[in-house]
């Protein structure tokens, strides 16, 4: 093969594979708005069916959520207590909308 072929076919690779990284990859920011929306799905999807019966003090709401950003991000991400049992593990992808909405969060009422 001619070297002009070789660095085409390995410039190519290289671009397919930044392109299926870029693809899988959630944006470090956004708009609050929709940052809060994909927590709320989170929330309500993982924490909200056993906070409903067990802690219905602390179940999650678009008006309390918020308040609770805090407390979410030191029960989960700081001492890993949440959310609790093995049926209901927070997948990585979800964790990561967690975390851009409560450094969002931060900045939003700082602000």
């Amino acid at each position: 093969m001619s070297t002009n072929f070789q660095a085409f076919k390995w410039l190519l690779v290289f671009l397919l594979l930044a392109k299926a990284s870029q693809a899988q990859s959630l944006p470090e920011e956004g708009p609050y708005s929709l940052l809060k929306d994909e927590a709320l799905v989170v929330l309500k999807n993982n924490c909200n069916t056993c906070h409903k019966r067990m802690n219905p003090t602390k179940f999650f709401t678009e008006e309390n959520m918020e308040e609770f950003a805090p407390l979410i991000n030191e029960q989960v991400f700081v001492k890993k207590r949440m959310p609790l049992g093995f049926w209901n593990k927070l997948e990585e992808e979800d964790a990561e909308k967690l975390r851009r909405w409560i450094k969002a969060n931060a900045k939003h009422k700082s602000s």
